[in-house]
């Protein structure tokens, strides 16, 4: 017990030096001034205003995830919010003995230089007119180099992107599902005569009401096309129609099934002699070449944003496990 309690009251003291020495006072005529003071604490390491300060004159205020701060909020508070962030990370890190050896550093600060056609001299240079040291640049790829492999840990293993992810991607991004998009289809044709009695008339819409509603209750498809169609071949097969591209589709037709998803059905839709249901049996990516040619680079994008997603709910979870204070 007494071993135990010796090493808590280490650590507590070696936290309190570490918080200490971002402090650092300036004598003046006056007395002593502070110039930097620590702005929060994450699980007892503390961050000052002067690191989340650069962040703000360097423009570059996020690194990993503003959460919880919004883009309404001031500059300083979007700056600290990812300077938390950026700790739990590293923190994790940490936990997971992950680091870069300055080997590795040297040669990935190489590779940049090579894609760049530059020069150690002229990257230098590059720096020192953006205000920045070399060590300070080498400090800021090491971070980099560790969110990376960080996330590689954590992260990659619950990314998964298939193809149709990418095909959705590329409809999402291009808007052309119309042109892309190759349905099957079952159709259901009632016919409700224009002319003739009133009741004939009235007992037409009477099954296109019942039809409906016995489809909602779990009518099979294919049965009530047997049971109600008014078209012979529809009822010889089900209602079956040859594959189709969404763009072919009449547009009143085109309207009703694009938003539906495979195994549903339309609502009556009413035009010409009759009223006709449409029952989604497959939808499938009819593709094209320009899509063969950026399939890669989509899936790529794709990955990186599923990436920064599952990013940000590993943040959203750890903020909620941690310790996390913000000191005005």
């Amino acid at each position: 017990m007494g071993r135990i309690g010796t090493q808590c009251g280490s650590r507590r003291i070696a936290q309190a030096i570490v918080i200490l020495s971002y402090f650092f006072f300036q004598s003046v005529a006056f007395g002593e001034e502070l110039i930097d003071r620590v702005v929060a604490e994450v699980n007892g390491e503390p961050i000052t205003y002067s690191e989340v300060q650069e962040k703000v004159r360097k423009k570059v205020l996020v690194e990993v995830s503003p959460y919880p701060a919004t883009k309404d909020d001031d500059e300083f508070t979007i700056a600290l919010q990812d300077s938390i962030n950026l700790k739990l990370i590293l923190q994790k890190a940490e936990e997971l003995d992950l680091e870069i050896s300055d080997e590795e550093l040297e040669i990935e600060i190489d590779k940049f230089i090579k894609r760049r056609n530059l020069t150690r001299d002229s990257l230098r240079q590059a720096l020192a007119q953006e205000g920045m040291t070399y060590e300070q640049y080498r400090r800021d790829w090491r971070k980099q180099m560790l969110i990376s492999q960080f996330q590689g840990r954590e992260i990659l293993p619950s990314v998964k992107i298939t193809d149709k992810d990418v095909e959705i991607y590329y409809l999402q991004q291009t808007g052309a599902s119309g042109e892309s998009i190759k349905l099957t289809l079952r159709q259901l044709f009632i016919r409700i005569p224009s002319s003739g009695p009133d009741s004939v008339k009235k007992g037409k819409e009477e099954i296109v009401d019942r039809v409906y509603s016995e489809l909602k209750d779990g009518l099979d498809f294919s049965k009530a096309v047997r049971v109600y169609s008014d078209s012979e071949s529809g009822r010889e097969n089900g209602g079956k129609m040859p594959p189709v591209l969404l763009k072919d589709l009449a547009p009143v037709f085109r309207q009703a099934i694009e938003g539906l998803d495979e195994k549903q059905f339309t609502a009556p839709v009413k035009v010409g002699p009759g009223a006709y249901f449409f029952y989604l049996e497959k939808k499938e990516f009819a593709g094209n070449d320009e899509f063969r040619k950026v399939k890669g680079q989509l899936g790529q994008r794709l990955r990186q944003e599923q990436i920064g997603d599952q990013t940000m709910k590993w943040i959203e979870n750890q903020r909620r496990r941690s310790e996390i204070k913000i000191i005005d």
